[in-house]
């Protein structure tokens, strides 16, 4: 299940953007942060919409001024954005 988020995450990726400049571990580690939610018994926080805009909002406004550092980091919402999409979450719209 891991590997599915982390390596189909970033040939999504890589397909949209082709850019060398993006950090493609952190879209691995964004795609593979709300599997860590089976330990609370199933999709709760780390999958829903608002804590991906959430979590872009804080990448964009801790990186005002810095871009390549924010070229960086943008890769982390992107990932748990790739996780949304692969794993259907807006099927459960109580989560979603």
């Amino acid at each position: 299940m891991v590997l599915w988020f982390a390596g189909v995450s970033v040939v999504f990726v890589w397909f949209v953007f082709r850019s060398p400049a993006l950090d493609y571990r952190l879209v691995m580690l964004g795609s593979v942060l709300p599997v860590g939610e089976v330990v609370l018994g199933g999709p709760r926080l780390l999958h829903t919409l608002a804590f991906s805009v959430a979590l872009l909002a804080v990448v964009m406004l801790a990186t005002q001024q810095r871009r390549l550092v924010r070229r960086r980091w943008i890769s982390l919402p992107i990932g748990v954005l790739m996780h949304l999409v692969l794993d259907g979450i807006w099927t459960q719209t109580a989560v979603f």
